[in-house]
């Protein structure tokens, strides 16, 4: 007998003991008469109930013990109180969804082992637990690449039921390495080309109905360096000093060397056109720069820089040029 808990209890019939006397009996009732619950798939719940007690026959040690056969019960507190126990059902927090039913039994003994009951006992009264379901996610399978290969992406299924309310996103941790949304009954994760290392983030759901209805899975994203390790963002030449004849028009030209991680590239811009006019891409990452100086006064000097980003997350670089113009 897998007992919830036991209790010693003295009985209340009257004195004597000759064995001509009848035999203890008991009885009880249950408040309520029925013990019926109600919640939410992955959550503990107590459920209380009184249970009075009537004894009969002559006074003897009576021991009391709780019993529940299909697994709704994980445990129990009870108190005693005069002739009544006050017990607090602890119910199982991994139980499925749908309606499961059982019933509490009470065991009065004669002995502390109950291998004799008293007459009237076991007593009993039903439990029906209704589990509604909550809300689910697909577990997500590791995602990882390397070097500049595409960001790799997944979607998950999601469980959501119309009672759950309005489903509510969120997503934490390293969330910059993601994309993530839900769309519909879907949640569809995207990443992003970074460098080499380990990504998380943590994507929960939750229902609008009821702040019990919330499920969460943790995402996983590996990238590796390239054989060779990691190169950043560089160009090549990064300066130019020039001296230059008023009236001049000429080019330079220079290479980008994308890091290793990601192959996004913006066009370059150039922060000050007074000389420095334009910058062409003429293919396989290489670019020319307009230079003119014909609308400068000479002995003069400029100063610009053409700056190169490789998307949001290759990093920046930059070709400095430093013009003197000389008189014609």
């Amino acid at each position: 007998m897998a007992l919830l808990g036991a209790l010693a209890l003295v009985s209340c019939g009257g004195g004597g003991g000759d064995a001509g006397e009848p035999a203890p009996t008991i009885s009880a009732t249950f408040t309520p008469a029925q013990l019926s619950l109600q919640g939410i798939e992955g959550y503990a719940y107590d459920l209380p109930v009184v249970v009075g007690l009537t004894y009969g026959g002559p006074a003897t040690n009576v021991f009391i013990a709780l019993e529940e056969r299909n697994g709704l019960v994980a445990d129990a507190d009870v108190a005693s109180g005069p002739g009544s126990l006050d017990v607090t059902l602890k119910m199982a927090s991994d139980l499925p969804a749908g309606i499961h039913s059982s019933e509490l039994i009470v065991h009065a003994c004669a002995d502390q082992n109950c291998s004799s009951e008293v007459a009237g006992s076991p007593m009993r009264v039903g439990i029906r637990f209704e589990v509604k379901p909550q809300i689910k996610i697909q577990a997500p399978a590791l995602m990882q690449r390397t070097g500049r290969d595409a960001a790799p992406s997944q979607t998950l299924t999601l469980d959501f039921r119309p009672e759950m309310g309005t489903p509510v996103l969120a997503v934490g941790d390293n969330f910059q390495a993601f994309d993530i949304e839900l769309q519909g009954d879907r949640i569809v994760v995207n990443t992003r080309q970074l460098p080499a290392g380990e990504y998380h983030a943590r994507i929960e759901v939750a229902g609008s109905a009821n702040v019990l209805y919330r499920a969460e899975v943790d995402v996983r994203y590996v990238v590796r360096a390239p054989p060779g390790g990691e190169l950043p963002l560089s160009v090549q030449p990064s300066n130019f000093v020039l001296q230059l004849a008023q009236g001049t028009v000429t080019t330079r030209r220079f290479t980008v060397q994308r890091p290793t991680w990601t192959d996004a590239l913006d066009p370059p811009t150039i922060d000050d056109t007074t000389v420095v006019k334009a910058v062409r891409a003429l293919g396989n990452d290489e670019f020319e720069i307009d230079i003119d100086t014909r609308a400068v006064a000479p002995s003069s000097t400029h100063v610009a820089s053409v700056t190169v980003r490789a998307g949001a997350y290759g990093g920046v670089s930059s070709v400095g040029l430093e013009i003197r113009v000389d008189p014609p």
